[in-house]
């Protein structure tokens, strides 16, 4: 994962060579969850990368990973948790590039496809994802959600 963070601040510090522009690294959380009458205890932790071009967010990005003893699994109808178990790394990916065209939401995708990762189709895991609170509270509503295995 860290490996991963790695190669996209590299790709972002590529667009930020003037002062102008600027690249965060940050730490946020989805607190706790949800499903049917369950409720857990647990973050899910998502590291995110912001660029900016002078005072405007050009492209953010947040990565975290679904562990497979994580309660968040419980989002996964049966179809989607077979595709899930069969993978050795599960990364959700939730990121925009609609404010700029300097980046484009496929350039996560071939960030994460040259680190051997590839997009599974996962809509109930991600349709509770967007019903979240925190998912939500944060603004992701304007951002693309996928897994990847």
């Amino acid at each position: 994962m860290k490996k991963l963070i790695l190669l996209i601040l590299c790709t972002f510090i590529g667009c930020s060579s003037l002062s102008e522009n600027q690249v965060y690294e940050t730490t946020s959380y989805l607190n706790n969850g949800v499903y049917n009458t369950t409720k857990w205890e647990e973050d899910f932790k998502l590291d995110r990368v912001s660029w900016y071009n002078r005072m405007r967010l050009e492209f953010d990005l947040y990565l975290g990973e679904l562990k497979k003893d994580s309660n968040f699994m419980n989002w996964l109808n049966e179809a989607d948790r077979s595709k899930v178990m069969a993978c050795p790394t599960v990364i959700l990916g939730i990121g925009t590039s609609n404010f700029s065209r300097s980046l484009n939401d496929s350039d996560m995708v071939s960030i994460l496809s040259s680190q051997g990762f590839k997009k599974i189709a996962a809509p109930s895991f991600i349709e509770k994802l967007r019903s979240h609170p925190d998912f939500k509270n944060q603004s992701m509503h304007m951002y693309n959600s996928s897994l990847y295995c």
